[in-house]
């Protein structure tokens, strides 16, 4: 979840196969926003965007397979998966901040954790 955040992601491609070993592997993660995907918050140049910070959102995982391919790397496996909002989140967060417990997850929610991770809401055409 980096790719999409730098000012060149061909450069950035290439930097990471001119420093990653022979034979290793390289795992990229990124968001993919399918057409007419919609979210809540703004980027500075007005467009919706999962991430404000996002300087691309790509719109299809071909695009990331072939800028990678592009910079050297062979695809070994893909995944596309929905992309969920846990909707636990914000109570985690304001327990965090309100108690100043570290580990908010597993102090207070870990007997949950199988029926929390059901409370996730899909963000639409987003993968």
């Amino acid at each position: 979840m980096v790719i999409e955040h730098v000012p060149d992601d061909h450069i950035y491609a290439r930097e990471l196969a001119r420093i990653t070993r022979t034979g290793a592997l390289l795992y990229v993660s990124t968001v993919i926003r399918k057409r007419g995907a919609w979210y809540f918050r703004k980027a500075p140049d007005g467009r919706r965007v999962l991430d404000p910070t996002h300087l691309r959102e790509y719109p299809s995982a071909k695009v990331v397979t072939s800028l990678i391919e592009a910079a050297g790397f062979e695809i070994e496996e893909q995944r596309v998966t929905r992309l969920v909002f846990p909707i636990i989140h914000p109570l985690v967060r304001w327990l965090h901040a309100r108690h100043e417990i570290k580990d908010v997850q597993r102090a207070f929610l870990s007997p949950f954790t199988g029926w929390l991770e059901v409370l996730a809401l899909p963000i639409p055409r987003y993968r």
